[in-house]
């Protein structure tokens, strides 16, 4: 493995330390300054789109299992082991690596199949090596990147980095304050 080395954000002015208020802020489950992805097999979206799409419906993200009939649990978490020490899971049928509030992956079960897998990139800290992992195991195992606004990306670091570029994760680390007003503005 690589040593990469890890990329530091700065943040904008000197001193900064996340306010009481914010640091619970999460947006599903995740905290705000985490970038939310999902792995998928690539052949079950072909299964069910002649052509890749952009993006995918929630409607139609959520209706379907995504992992029915495709056996990877045991070389991911190989992997996944390699790359970040094990999680506290929340249940039985989960498998998790990394920190909740940090860079983090989980693998969900139904039994002994996967039924969800997805990732999280701490935007405050990002890792080049956390994403370059992950952009290799999904590439390994012909798997898609689906962002948090189900968005569908090939496994590159250039299309995963521009995600992250263009998330809300990021608007909220380069700016707290700004992203803050702008939420409250917007309700």
């Amino acid at each position: 493995m690589r040593n990469v080395p890890t990329l530091q954000v700065k943040l904008p002015y000197a001193g900064y330390r996340t306010p009481p208020k914010i640091s619970l802020i999460r947006a599903d489950s995740v905290a705000i300054w985490q970038f939310d992805f999902h792995l998928i097999p690539a052949s079950s979206l072909r299964r069910r789109f002649p052509v890749m799409p952009i993006t995918l419906p929630v409607e139609e993200y959520d209706r379907v299992d995504w992992w029915e009939g495709v056996d990877l649990l045991q070389p991911v978490a190989r992997e996944l082991s390699e790359l970040l020490p094990r999680g506290r899971p929340w249940n039985s049928e989960q498998e998790t690596w990394g920190e909740e509030d940090g860079d983090r992956f989980d693998v969900l079960r139904d039994g002994p199949q996967i039924s969800e897998m997805y990732g999280r990139l701490d935007v405050r800290r990002p890792s080049l090596q956390f994403l370059n992992r992950i952009v290799e195991i999904a590439r390994r195992h012909d798997l898609l990147i689906v962002t948090e606004d189900r968005h569908v990306l090939r496994p590159t670091m250039k299309e995963l980095l521009a995600a992250i570029h263009r998330s809300r994760s990021f608007a909220f680390v380069i700016d707290p304050e700004g992203f803050l007003n702008r939420l409250a503005d917007a309700e």
